[in-house]
């Protein structure tokens, strides 16, 4: 059960850090390009909450799935067995939410890691 509540709070904390690089940074929106302050087109809060969901749905389905399941099961699974910690759920939601937040920061400075693309 428990790797279920790190992959719900992880996914929730995307979607979160999402809306939050979208307002205040910059957040890559499929089929439009950058939206932020400091990206092509500006990005109001209630815009905000709308790219972030555009995003993390259509980066999903492109094959991000996989690692929004995958990352916050091998957390959770590294906190609980190789650190021999119990988890209670204030825990497993600060856990997940601080690894949350690579995936958005990735996304939103990918043309500088790669290049343009």
């Amino acid at each position: 059960m428990t790797y279920f509540k790190g992959m719900a709070f992880f996914l929730c904390g995307t979607y979160f850090w999402g809306v939050l690089a979208a307002y205040l940074y910059r957040l890559p929106a499929p089929l439009v390009g950058y939206v932020g302050p400091f990206g092509e087109f500006e990005s109001t809060l209630v815009d905000s909450f709308y790219n972030a969901a555009f995003a993390l749905a259509f980066y999903s389905v492109i094959g991000g799935l996989p690692l929004l399941i995958g990352v916050p099961c091998w957390i959770v699974y590294l906190v609980k067995e190789k650190l021999n910690k119990t988890l209670p759920n204030a825990l497993l939601i600060w856990v997940s939410l601080f690894f949350s937040f690579f995936p958005v920061f990735f996304l939103s400075n990918l043309d500088y890691i790669i290049g343009e693309w």
